[in-house]
């Protein structure tokens, strides 16, 4: 039979550049040459190193078009027009060029999967109006017409050596216009017709729909096929043709260490002031929630960080103060910022001034040393540690530093910035947009020498068919660890049912109940049978993912609807390990060091 899925076509116009900034020594001869410097051996005794590197500087400067030979009565280096407009401009001399592109992306309106335009073959009505009536049309159940930068970075197609420095506008270009023909065999529970990138998401849901409406089609509708082509493709991103357009391999190559992952509300509150001491010129903290207390906790690091100059941009999304809309929480940062511009202290702190729906936790760093990242569940603007247990592991976050992950992750901060709506005109956003510009250009010439794991970011909706995917697929063990345990636990938690090899370890964490005591008791017998153990651990605040080799470490709720009732606009955002190692940390401190909670299934039923 023929089951339709409905897509929606995107538009996105971004910048590429390629290139890169001119050595501290290049600069250098720029200078000298400029202050009346003409000949080689004038630079030698002026800079004491190997003529070699002086005439690779010089070739440098003379190919970007900002140094040439003089006449006569001028002989040796004089700079050109352009040169000397370089020389004495603040920015540092680069020989980046940029230029402008467009692609296309197409979003399947069942959970909001994204591709690129070259990897599926959609369909109009008109091309299926031989067998129409014979389909099966799934309804949509994604109805965000909005896509940010966040979400489509990773599909852009780039040469090698190029990165991406600008993102937008993003355009929709379809809806309820396009469909993605697949062919299911219900009797075999195959799907044919699905792009590689969407199998492991849709192919359930397809199947289950399928199932479900076979009897309204004819037994002619159940036997028809369509004719399914193979996608267009990109070349591989490890070709050697530099000139051909490629879409990078998805995630980032990294070396973690037990370190970078934060358990305790002691060990997230120093990082908070790491970050704001180390920040060269910016810093940003989002949180879910904020609250006034917390804030003025934190006052005397923001005053230090202002004085220095930096930027301090704080994000949240959900009142923490007790008001229909953070007006608590909005008076005093505004106070803060008025104080400071009375002191003249050099930095400046922005916020948004009304909630942005943003459910993500994240810090982001710009420091001497490099730009760092951390993702996980802690509420930096609301969480208190004092004496409620500052050593206790209740959160899981995990730092990054690997510049192109953080470039995404900067980009993802300027999305939600701009997607509040006190802030859709504001130059933040495009000041976190610029850094990672950087970032991704920096990234573009690094070489880690040894690494343990793989990173992706991993955005909203995901999170839930990664829940699925690796309930269904994990081996050995399996750890789901939730804040709440909500309505929607029992149905994500369905594909654990599969048959599993002896021995396989399967634990489920949560702090909070949203249930009655009858659905408790049955999700408690649903992991008790799949040898489980459900485990409450009071004040648990972490949200984390661990199955046999992999982990994820994020802001999302796995096991609860949304708390907040703002589904539509709510923003989560975690990071995908792939690595024995950093996922035997993970498991081994959320297993075995967490304070002893009440286990909630009965002996008999556990492996």
């Amino acid at each position: 039979m023929i089951v339709l899925v409905p897509v929606s076509r995107f538009r996105v116009t971004y910048e590429v550049a390629a290139g890169r900034p001119f050595s501290q020594l290049e600069r250098m001869i720029l200078t000298a040459i400029q202050q009346g410097t003409s000949a080689l051996d004038e630079l030698q005794e002026i800079f004491q190193v190997h003529r070699r590197l002086l005439i690779e500087g010089l070739l440098t400067l003379t190919q970007a078009g900002w140094l040439a030979l003089g006449g006569p009565g001028r002989e040796g280096f004089v700079l050109t027009s352009e040169g000397r407009e370089a020389a004495g401009s603040d920015r540092p001399p680069s020989t980046t060029a940029v230029s402008s592109r467009r692609a296309f992306v197409v979003m399947e309106r069942l959970t909001g999967g994204l591709i690129s335009n070259d990897e599926v073959r959609f369909v109009t009505k008109r091309d299926l109006d031989r067998v129409w009536g014979q389909t099966q049309r799934l309804s949509p159940e994604v109805s965000d017409n909005r896509l940010d930068e966040g979400q489509v970075q990773h599909l852009l197609p780039r040469k090698q050596g190029e990165w991406v420095r600008w993102i937008g506008p993003i355009d929709m270009m379809s809806k309820d216009t396009h469909w993605l023909p697949v062919n299911v065999d219900l009797a075999a529970g195959s799907v044919v017709g699905l792009p590689d990138g969407w199998l492991a998401r849709l192919r359930p849901t397809i199947v289950d729909e399928a199932t479900r409406f076979a009897e309204s089609l004819t037994e002619d509708g159940r036997r028809c096929t369509w004719k399914v082509g193979g996608p267009r493709r990109f070349p591989v991103a490890d070709t050697v043709d530099r000139d051909a357009l490629r879409i990078p391999a998805v995630g980032w190559q990294v070396a973690l260490t037990e370190d970078d992952f934060h358990f305790t509300g002691d060990d997230h509150e120093r990082l908070l002031a790491a970050a704001l001491e180390e920040a060269g010129s910016s810093v940003l903290v989002a949180s879910a929630f904020a609250n006034a207390g917390k804030l003025e906790a934190l006052r005397s690091h923001f005053e230090v960080t202002l004085k220095r100059g930096v930027s301090i941009d704080l994000l949240w999304g959900y009142t923490g103060d007790g008001s229909a809309d953070g007006r608590e929480t909005v008076e005093w940062m505004r106070r803060l910022a008025y104080s400071a511009k009375r002191d003249g202290l050099k930095g400046v702190i922005r916020f948004n001034k009304v909630p942005s729906g943003s459910h993500a936790k994240l810090l982001l760093c710009d420091g001497a040393s490099g730009s760092w990242a951390c993702v996980g569940s802690y509420n930096w603007l609301s969480a208190f540690v004092g004496s409620r247990g500052g050593n206790r592991p209740g959160n899981v976050s995990v730092r990054i530093s690997e510049p192109g992950a953080v470039a995404a992750l900067a980009r993802c901060a300027a999305a939600l910035w701009s997607a509040a709506e006190s802030e859709v005109l504001t130059s933040t956003g495009d000041r976190w947009r610029r850094i990672a510009a950087d970032l991704d250009m920096a990234a573009s010439r690094s070489d880690l020498a040894t690494t343990n794991a793989t990173i992706r970011l991993i955005l909203d909706r995901e999170h839930e068919v990664l829940l699925r995917e690796w309930s269904r697929t994990a081996q050995h063990r399996l750890l789901v660890a939730s804040h709440r345990l909500g309505a929607p636990c029992e149905t994500r938690l369905i594909s654990a049912g599969v048959e599993r090899s002896v021995g396989f370890s399967f634990d489920v964490l949560y702090g909070r109940v949203d249930l009655d005591e009858a659905s408790l008791a049955r999700i408690a017998e649903l992991i008790g049978k799949t040898g489980g153990i459900l485990r409450h651990v009071p004040e648990f605040h972490g949200k984390a993912l661990v199955s046999d080799a992999s982990a994820c470490v994020t802001s999302y709720n796995f096991l609860s609807a949304d708390p907040f009732a703002t589904a539509k606009n709510a923003r989560e955002l975690g990071i995908v390990i792939d690595g024995a190692e950093p996922a035997e940390w993970l498991w081994s401190r959320l297993r075995k060091n967490l304070p002893t909670g009440e286990e909630l299934v009965p002996g008999a039923w556990r492996a």
